[in-house]
């Protein structure tokens, strides 16, 4: 059953807050206290894996189509570095990030933890540095924590537009369809056992139902 666009925004607002942003939120804390004892003090670079993905992943939202595209020839085309660029500029609109700096956030952070698992060499982290990233004498510095405050700070605001922007209904819509969340889905699946094929509930992704209240209603669904 197609969901209407209150049930969309819903679920994707309880996919990135409570499965991604939310939980580096949480990990972050622990980043941050310098009396923390427990493994989680030593979270940086998960939280950055996750901090990392989101300027790509929100300009798709924005923009309402993939940064990877299928040409007619079979063949994939990716317009990764575009889109996370703008999604950056997007998220640190009031900053004067030129395309050079930005190029090397994505090069050093962005593709070190994508293909390499950790950043290359001149990103330090650091529960001491105030902003979320900056560059400091042709480095990066980088809270982890500061980083998803300033990255959850952007997406509310991002949820809060969809409520009276029409046309960014439109393009969350259609990326809702590209990344096929726009219907219900199950939660369980068919799996073969030693002992033979059972049903097993499984945890939905990204069609999670979420149970918090909605607190607000989008002002039409014409979009």
């Amino acid at each position: 059953m197609p969901l209407n666009i209150d049930e969309k925004i819903r679920r994707f607002r309880f996919y990135v807050e409570t499965r991604q942003i939310g939980l580096a939120e949480c990990l972050g804390r622990h980043f941050e206290d310098k009396d923390d004892e427990t493994p989680f003090k030593q979270s940086g670079f998960v939280i950055l894996s996750i901090a990392s993905a989101y300027f790509e992943m929100i300009q798709q939202f924005i923009d309402g189509e993939e940064s990877a595209r299928e040409e007619n020839n079979g063949t994939f085309r990716s317009f990764s570095w575009d889109f996370f660029k703008r999604g950056f500029k997007d998220v640190y609109p009031g900053q004067q990030w030129t395309d050079d700096a930005i190029r090397k956030i994505y090069k050093i952070v962005r593709c070190g933890m994508y293909h390499g698992g950790m950043p290359k060499m001149g990103c330090h982290l650091s529960r001491d540095f105030k902003p979320g990233i900056h560059l400091c004498r042709g480095e990066i510095h980088i809270n982890p924590a500061a980083l998803v405050r300033e990255i959850h700070e952007h997406f509310n605001n991002y949820i809060d537009s969809l409520k009276v922007d029409a046309k960014k209904q439109a393009n969350f819509v259609a990326m809702c369809e590209s990344m096929g969340f726009d219907d219900d889905a199950v939660s369980g699946t068919h799996c073969d056992t030693p002992g033979g094929t059972i049903f097993t509930t499984t945890t939905s992704n990204p069609h999670a139902p979420g149970d918090e209240p909605m607190s607000w209603h989008v002002e039409t669904e014409e979009v």
